[in-house]
């Protein structure tokens, strides 16, 4: 996929993103002296997920002219790759994600303006400043940046008369900020004139002391791109404005100076501009001349009416975009296999690395989900297996069928639709069977990379643009009710509920009665390795850090998982 990135006149720094280890500033509290995962002692709604989960509010702190409802803002990683988009309601939105506590950064972009603001991730509400332009004080604003002139696109100029030869602007003194009619130009006060300098017709002030202003506007579709020049002396030049379909003015965008001249500017108008107004400001011994705008030619080469700039599937007319899962990195699942009883909390007996990719067409519709869950390690003696459940975004079971189909990647031939569970896929029936070589990369049995099993689940008409959560979990394969689950999950229609209250079990939410779990997350980077506790080690004794995470509810040693005790860990 080509994305445009910031698209602006001014050429942004890079951002650089320096990768060190990191220091260890976390400590345990000296009042949690557990030795052991049993001893510890948490907090009854702790999750036992170690990310940052959940929603992140985006406040607009813009000017008062500018309308920013039903307004689009992204959320961006560091390299202005979009991982999602949504509207601002009441001058707010908001962002469901899933990432990893360490070397991730977000930022909300706003597109109309470009301005960007990275997001604090240990606050639920950033605010977002939209700069406000002092349109009055001309090109004294930080609206217009020096830079160098780039080429332009060749094409139709949309700006009519734009050397001012034949040009007799009226007056229209409304706001700056009122669409005027497309196809002409318009002064903004009397000042301005067309007058011949240098055997050309030229835009330039009558009056010393006062700016000559013109304004012209071009009615446009929206999310395209444009090529600005024009020619100037002094500190002439142009705003540029962008309004919606109602005439409401929305954003702006910058212009590169250069010593020539000359002025350039490569933008893009975002999806709900309609009116590009060009605002023009020149002294009486300051010009404008030859402006010239084009639309940049962009390509759509599957024919999906999503251009490739935006398509994240540029050769396929049945996909146009995709998010993930989780919004960045990887799922780690670590699991204890002896569900409803304790077990000796190695977390090994299964550890799972997920990743999902939601594919969806140009009208937003669900299309396919490519899966891929890799076993990392397999220190359970019993035969277990991997299933998926297709949830709705509040964890709900669907009412009807999502699923048409699935489409296995070459070398897997166990994965397959679970026929006792509605939009369930049975992964991996027997883990012992499938693994090829066998292998339980705990340090008390063979080791191997790890086996992946990738799959593609096809969406039926019944998906629509649903959003969806994963819930990867483990069964025994010979007692297909008794699944194990991350807590908060609560087991699928082929669970066997007779077995809840039994043993160390409370009421089927998968915890025990002093709230600890049978399954842990962990939202890792894919630059990174989770190490999980060697075989018999506790994780508590593997990672010593582990301990203060869990009793403050996951609000200290957030990073816990990257201080382990060296000989204590699997290390591939």
């Amino acid at each position: 996929m080509n994305t445009i990135k910031i698209l602006s006149v001014v050429a942004l720094s890079s951002l650089a993103v320096a990768c060190s280890k990191e220091k260890d500033t976390s400590t345990n509290d000296p009042s949690f002296s557990a030795l052991s995962f049993s001893e510890l002692t948490v907090s009854e709604d702790f999750n036992w997920s170690s990310s940052i989960k959940g929603n992140f509010t985006v406040v607009l702190d813009a000017p008062s002219n500018l309308y920013t409802e039903n307004q689009p803002v992204e959320l961006q990683d560091v390299d202005g790759n979009v991982l999602q988009t949504a509207v601002i309601n009441g001058g707010q939105t908001s962002f469901s994600v899933s990432i990893p506590e360490q070397n991730t950064e977000l930022f909300a972009y706003y597109p109309n303006t470009q301005d960007r603001v990275q997001i604090n991730t240990n606050k639920s509400i950033t605010t977002l400043k939209i700069e406000e332009i002092d349109f009055e004080a001309g090109l004294g604003s930080s609206l217009f940046k020096s830079g160098t002139q780039v080429k332009k696109t060749s094409g139709n100029n949309l700006i009519l008369e734009g050397d001012f030869e034949n040009s007799s602007p009226q007056i229209d003194s409304r706001s700056f900020t009122k669409v005027r009619p497309a196809g002409a130009w318009y002064r903004y006060n009397s000042a301005g004139q067309i007058a011949l300098r240098n055997g050309t017709k030229v835009f330039t002030s009558n009056t010393v002391g006062e700016d000559g202003r013109i304004l012209q506007s071009v009615q446009i579709a929206g999310d395209q791109i444009y090529d600005l020049t024009y020619e100037y002396s002094g500190n002439a030049g142009f705003f540029i404005l962008f309004m919606d379909n109602d005439q409401k003015y929305i954003g702006h965008t910058r212009v590169t100076l250069n010593s020539n001249g000359n002025a350039s500017c490569t933008f893009l108008a975002a999806p709900n501009v309609r009116h590009i107004q060009l605002y023009g400001f020149a002294g009486s011994n300051e010009h404008l001349d030859n402006i010239n705008m084009t639309q940049v030619p962009e390509v759509d080469s599957d024919g999906d009416n999503v251009i490739d700039r935006k398509d994240h599937y540029p050769n396929d007319p049945t996909r146009s975009y995709a998010t993930f899962f989780p919004t960045v990195g990887r799922q780690i699942l670590a699991f204890e296999d002896l569900w409803p009883y304790n077990g000796d909390n190695d977390f090994n007996d299964i550890v799972l690395s997920n990743h999902v990719e939601f594919s969806r067409d140009a009208n937003n519709n669900l299309v396919s989900a490519t899966v891929k869950v890799q076993l990392n390690a397999m220190g359970a003696g019993l035969a277990n297996g991997v299933g998926l459940h297709l949830l709705d975004h509040n964890k709900i079971p669907f009412n009807n069928n999502i699923i048409s189909g699935i489409t296995l990647k070459q070398g897997n031939t166990v994965s397959k639709l679970d026929a006792n569970v509605l939009n369930g896929v049975l992964v991996v029936e027997n883990l012992i069977s499938a693994l090829k070589p066998y292998y339980s990369n705990t340090g008390a049995g063979s080791s191997s990379s790890p086996q992946e099993f990738e799959f593609t689940i096809e969406f039926n008409s019944n998906a629509g643009s649903v959003t969806i959560i994963p819930d990867f979990y483990i069964f025994r394969t010979n007692e297909r009710g008794r699944e194990i689950h991350l807590p908060g999950f609560h087991g699928t229609e082929a669970t066997d509920r007779a077995l809840f209250n039994t043993g160390d079990d409370v009421n089927g939410t998968y915890k025990n009665s002093k709230g600890l779990p049978w399954a842990i997350e962990v939202i890792y980077p894919y630059s990174l390795y989770f190490s999980h506790p060697l075989e018999k080690v506790d994780i508590v004794t593997a990672y010593p850090q582990f301990q203060g995470w869990a009793n403050s509810n996951g609000m200290n040693n957030k990073k816990w998982m990257l201080y382990p005790t060296q000989g204590k860990i699997f290390v591939p």
